[in-house]
């Protein structure tokens, strides 16, 4: 009984894995896109984003020293959240956008499951 109930544990955590490292890459990629759009509207060439992106300052000091490399993460992440903020969240975009990782939205798997408790309880009451 417990080796079973362990290996649906395994399975949802790698199913898991594999959303949020999904879910990165797609956060990345719509961070580059904007930088991206960004250098157009300013009339820039799309090499200096990408020369930025590879020569920014103290890139000797990250790889060499750790805090740094924290910190400059920090600040990536900060970045690629506040815009994030200001667009449409995810759970909006995949209503109007439904692709096929759509089933694996957590907070409708919540909701979902919250439901299926509510049928159970009233379930139970008919029963009492």
């Amino acid at each position: 009984m417990k080796r079973r109930k362990t290996s649906i544990q395994n399975i949802e955590y790698i199913e898991t894995c594999k959303i949020i490292s999904l879910r990165m890459k797609e956060d990345i990629r719509k961070y580059n896109h904007n930088e991206q759009l960004k250098a157009l509207k300013k009339n820039k060439s799309l090499e200096t984003v990408t020369r930025k992106k590879c020569l920014e300052k103290d890139i000797s000091a990250v790889r060499s020293k750790l805090n740094r490399l924290i910190i400059r993460c920090e600040e990536f992440y900060s970045k690629l959240h506040c815009t994030r903020r200001s667009e449409d969240s995810i759970l909006q975009r995949h209503k109007s956008n439904p692709t096929s990782y759509s089933h694996y939205n957590f907070r409708d798997v919540s909701e979902q499951k919250t439901t299926q408790e509510r049928q159970d309880t009233g379930r139970e009451q008919h029963l009492i």
